[in-house]
């Protein structure tokens, strides 16, 4: 490239950035400045949060909130089914029966504590016929005392 083109090349890049800078500072003095608030205190940021729909709590507050919610599912789930039974003990039945229909109306859990306690009664042979009522909130012990 000759030096005459290489200054007119040069002349261009200067008239176009001139150019640009005076279409940039006229084009900036309509518009206005952006206006730097300082920055919202909490209570502010908790009033402006709260006027738009927002509900605010604090995280210890949120925590035990938490907590709560937490022991109150647990204690729900740990409520226990309490199973009625109406037994009938007919003449013939023999403890291992008895323990057979309490163990199948989910009133005893095992069967063999309960045979147990029978024996260590000796009820095995007193049990008395009739209708009763237990529970599967009774002992073993109140439910022989109630059938024999």
């Amino acid at each position: 490239m000759s030096s005459k083109g290489l200054q007119l090349f040069a002349s261009g890049i200067f008239f176009a950035t001139t150019g640009l800078l005076a279409v940039y500072l006229y084009s900036t003095e309509n518009e206005e400045l952006i206006k730097i608030n300082p920055p919202l205190t909490v209570a502010e940021m908790r009033e402006e949060l709260e006027t738009n729909g927002y509900l605010v709590v604090p995280a210890e507050e949120l925590k035990e909130l938490k907590k709560e919610i937490f022991h109150s599912e647990k204690n729900e789930h740990e409520q226990e089914t309490i199973y009625i039974l109406f037994l009938e003990i007919v003449p013939g039945m023999s403890s291992y029966d008895v323990a057979d229909l309490l163990l199948a109306g989910k009133i005893i859990n095992n069967r063999e504590d309960f045979l147990q306690q029978v024996e260590h009664l000796r009820l095995s042979k007193s049990l008395k016929t009739g209708f009763y009522e237990v529970r599967s909130d009774m002992s073993i012990d109140e439910i022989v005392q109630i059938i024999s």
